[in-house]
């Protein structure tokens, strides 16, 4: 049987797996396209500034969650209106799922948004 996976804001007590996905993340991309990031950043830092985000009404702290453990995390940030740009922006700033979970998870949203994932079982005419 899967494992469901519950979707839902970061609380204090994720933030040891916002931190271990937030170093996954650095590893797996910035690690290896740009040799100047210090990819123990997060190590070091995040959780003093997940501490800081998960609190910040500007800001969107999601996890991932699937038997207890944080699998994975979005994050994201309001900006307001500035003369360059008039009207409030929200800004994706990352975004990781474990890499055990990704087929798994595209397979249910796949799934979900099909025809059969909605009950139907014949094509539309």
């Amino acid at each position: 049987m899967k494992p469901q996976i519950e979707i839902r804001r970061a609380t204090v007590a994720d933030i040891p797996g916002l931190v271990a996905s937030s170093a996954a993340l650095f590893a797996e991309d910035a690690g290896t396209r740009d040799d100047t990031i210090d990819v123990e950043w997060p190590l070091k830092h995040g959780a003093q500034r997940f501490g800081e985000t998960i609190h910040d009404p500007n800001r969107l702290v999601l996890v991932a969650v699937a038997d207890g453990d944080v699998i994975g995390h979005l994050a994201g940030a309001l900006v307001e209106p500035s003369p360059i740009r008039p009207i409030r922006v929200a800004t994706l700033l990352s975004m990781y799922l474990s890499v055990g979970h990704r087929a798994a998870v595209l397979a249910r949203v796949w799934w979900s948004r099909s025809d059969r994932g909605r009950g139907n079982t014949a094509p539309k005419e």
